[in-house]
């Protein structure tokens, strides 16, 4: 998990809050969240402990979410989501020119037989 809400940038599956539903067995306080979900694009320390609820968070300045959390706000199922869209898109682009070419070189060569043998 750690390195999926690293590679995509965030955390959660929803969003952070989510981790406040999971069963730590006390292993973490309430209002903790996986030092994963900490925002590279902060210039302050993460504060991934005590996470105040997204309604609870002051945003009365023009200063993005991310920056006055100091961690990814956003959950992964959208990013995730819109990579694996792209990859099926490429694959059936890639697949598609694939079959093309083979379909050419099939006709090809028996274009290329059927000349051989004088049919033509």
């Amino acid at each position: 998990m750690d390195t999926i809400q690293m590679e995509f940038q965030c955390c959660g599956f929803y969003s952070y809050e989510d981790w406040a539903a999971v069963e730590t067995l006390g292993e973490y306080p309430p209002g903790f969240v996986p030092f994963s979900c900490c925002s590279i694009f902060t210039l302050r320390p993460c504060v991934h402990e005590n996470v105040p609820r997204i309604q609870d968070v002051d945003t009365s300045e023009d200063v993005p979410l991310e920056q006055v959390l100091s961690i990814y706000p956003m959950g992964c199922k959208l990013p995730m989501e819109n990579y694996y869209k792209t990859m099926l898109h490429w694959a059936i682009i890639v697949s598609s020119c694939l079959l093309a070419t083979q379909v050419e070189i099939v006709s090809r060569t028996n274009l290329l037989a059927t000349f051989q043998l004088g049919d033509l």
